[in-house]
């Protein structure tokens, strides 16, 4: 060992750093997040804001915290205001002028019925915020019109993976909700469920990752599994109902956007743009809103959120269900896509009247609901068999019967589609890394 020269020494102890990288860096996600989130929750929690950062979420998943994602892509022209759908316009005619609104208002309560207003969906390591929010608008728009009595949850991955104008055909990159209406108006949307719920023509097929209790996301900017549009075809291997008997369609779609005419200050505006949007609220149901989406707003627990740290983020879009008042603030009830352990089991209050992260001015979207295009079954067919021949060659097997919606568990821990197997899994192999590392520290040794 002695007799070994200066230059060999630097050559193993380089080999060893090399081998140290490889070995250490397998366990770490590919685009890991440098933001302190800890830092940001502590500046907020002593800043005497109107809202409390979530610590415990810090200490017991942090990897949760670097998964979450935004998912907002809108064109120039989507921002723009629609002429022919201005407050005071024949579509909003009929609810202008004597409706008096309450001081709070929850669709939850109001619709007790309706059991998919307050579901909380996780859209995983995808950016489809935009297609979960209008999928459970017009479900619950769905619900609302025919007083309770069709109460399905529609299918966001449908809309994510069928609707290329809605994205640009660039799956989990983002999508316009504004189109995502225009495609409902113009398609319809099946029904669908959470990822391994098995309800629905299409459930969400995009496994949880970096999750408490679920394996690490592989990849945190997509899903490590191909996600294609079967078109008129159901994912649910279980689901026997024919397609286009289970579609729901919207008759328009629009933006509420109050047009601010010269000479009208930024108060007045605020007040008219959220008095549209309470009446659409009150009168037909949940509403989109995209927003400009900050770090803080990753660590909310619970409060009236207003942007306190941090840098903004991404656009991001959510559905909003109500509005009231806490400890003299105003705000909107949303719901986000980031599954029940995040924020007030996944709701969340944002400040209200004063275009907070933009959410009155940015895109506020909605449609009314179809009845005469519409499925109008309240109950579909479904096959109960364990085992189900899938849409290729290879059997699909299921160990456990349908669950039913919604069920106790926060995210379901099976896969129900016939597109992918049940082993898929989003946990990036390592093995070979653990083999490299020993062989290079062998040599070495043997060397030395």
């Amino acid at each position: 060992m002695a007799s070994l020269d200066l230059g060999l020494w630097m050559f193993f102890y380089h080999v060893l750093v090399m081998c140290a990288v490889v070995c250490t860096s397998q366990s770490k996600p590919s685009n890991s997040t440098s933001v302190d989130y800890e830092r940001l929750a502590e500046a907020v929690n002593t800043a005497n804001s109107t809202w409390v950062a979530d610590p415990d979420i810090l200490k017991s998943s942090p990897s949760f915290l670097s998964s979450l994602k935004f998912g907002l892509s809108l064109t120039p022209q989507s921002q723009e205001p629609n002429p022919d759908l201005q407050l005071g316009s024949e579509h909003f005619g009929d609810y202008q002028s004597n409706t008096e609104l309450p001081e709070e208002f929850d669709l939850r309560k109001q619709y007790p019925n309706c059991t998919n207003i307050g579901h909380v969906q996780l859209q995983s390591n995808c950016g489809s915020c935009w297609a979960i929010a209008t999928t459970a608008a017009l479900s619950d728009r769905m619900c609302i019109a025919t007083q309770g009595r069709l109460d399905h949850t529609l299918s966001s991955d449908h809309l994510l993976t069928c609707c290329a104008a809605c994205t640009g055909g660039d799956v989990c990159e983002g999508g316009n909700p504004m189109r995502a209406w225009y495609y409902m108006l113009e398609n319809g949307v099946p029904t669908g469920g959470d990822y391994g719920s098995c309800q629905g023509c299409k459930p969400y097929r995009i496994p949880p990752c970096s999750y408490p209790g679920y394996p690490p996301c592989a990849d945190l900017t997509k899903p490590s599994i191909p996600l294609k549009c079967t078109g008129e075809q159901c994912s649910n291997p279980y689901f026997r109902t024919p397609y286009d008997d289970n579609l729901f369609f919207v008759d328009f779609a629009f933006t509420l956007n109050v047009h601010r005419r010269k000479g009208m200050n930024s108060t007045t505006w605020a007040q008219l743009q959220g008095n549209l949007m309470q009446l659409e609220i009150f009168h037909f149901g949940s509403i989109v809103a995209a927003i400009e989406a900050h770090q803080d707003l990753i660590i909310y627990k619970k409060g009236v959120y207003q942007h306190t740290v941090g840098e903004m983020s991404g656009g991001h879009a959510v559905k909003i269900i109500g509005w009231g008042v806490e400890d003299g603030v105003k705000y909107w009830l949303c719901v986000n896509s980031w599954g029940e352990l995040w924020g007030d089991g996944g709701l969340f209050k944002i400040r209200r009247g004063t275009d907070e992260s933009r959410i009155e001015s940015f895109q506020v979207s909605a449609g009314r609901v179809d009845r005469d295009r519409s499925s109008d079954l309240e109950e579909f067919e479904y096959d109960t068999d364990t085992t189900i021949e899938s849409s290729s060659d290879v059997p699909t097997q299921f160990s456990t019967p349908i669950p039913d919606a919604h069920s106790s568990s926060p995210i379901p821990t099976t896969e129900c589609t016939s597109d992918f197997p049940v082993e898929s899994s989003s946990v990036r192999p390592n093995g070979l890394s653990a083999v490299v590392c020993l062989t290079i520290l062998g040599l070495v040794y043997s060397i030395c």
